[in-house]
């Protein structure tokens, strides 16, 4: 008897399967990444606070340049995070994170040369546009990471606990490391954080699908009203202005 042609070892025609990981331990990686980029965007502002006193006088800065220290940051940071939540959405959240943290290293690294209070703030205004850019897509990128419900939840309040975590102990931190080393250091702390953090997105994020990307349009006219309304609430100090 003999066996019709074409059937019995045919390889099947199906793609490999893409299921996301069946637990937090199998996405450690990308966890570990994207909760080191969430831990930077609240230990920054927190941990630099307590060194305002050292930094105005070592680089001769008058109480108006000291805000704009810490001011430069959240300003720029507001007016642009939603101009690159669009763009995350049209050119892929992953690739503007992995930018913006490579931006984070350099304006990081760059406070080692900083001499005078105009090249702080530029370095906090570049640090606020690299924030800009992760903020968007870490938790985005954590929620995608899994297909059940019950791991997202997990996995996105893992992040976020270690975000919230750093922001708690950033002041004492900050204060622990002023005793033994130079104010510098709080600002080039952020180079090995984010080194780890592109290596546990690259490694551990999978690549945008073309099919997930949007092409809506930027709003820039929104983004600069926004910013111009960040502006002149700090400016005016007002409370729960946003």
């Amino acid at each position: 008897m003999s066996t019709p042609t074409g059937t019995g070892s045919a390889p099947t025609a199906a793609g490999p399967d893409r299921r996301g990981p069946r637990s937090l331990r199998e996405a450690w990686v990308a966890l570990v990444g994207l909760s080191a980029v969430f831990l930077f965007e609240m230990l920054d502002n927190s941990i630099l606070n307590v060194a305002l006193p050292t930094i105005g006088r070592e680089l001769h800065a008058s109480t108006i340049a000291l805000q704009w220290v810490t001011g430069a940051y959240g300003v720029v940071f507001g007016g642009l995070m939603l101009v690159f939540g669009v763009l995350a959405d049209r050119f892929g959240r992953r690739r503007i994170m992995l930018i913006g943290l490579v931006l984070l290293g350099v304006a990081s690294l760059a406070t080692a040369f900083v001499t005078t209070a105009e090249q702080l703030i530029v370095v906090r205004a570049v640090m606020g546009v690299a924030a800009a850019m992760t903020t968007p897509g870490s938790m985005a990128l954590a929620f995608r990471l899994f297909d059940e419900d019950g791991l997202r939840i997990r996995a996105t309040t893992l992040v976020s606990t270690v975000g919230l975590v750093g922001l708690a102990i950033g002041p004492t931190v900050g204060g622990f490391v002023l005793v033994i080393a130079p104010w510098q250091v709080l600002l080039l702390v952020n180079v090995p954080i984010a080194v780890l953090a592109i290596m546990g997105v690259r490694a551990g994020v999978a690549e945008d699908e073309a099919a997930d990307l949007h092409r809506d349009p930027v709003d820039f006219l929104g983004a600069a009203r926004r910013w111009a309304r960040r502006r002149s609430c700090w400016r005016s100090s007002r409370p729960r202005c946003s």
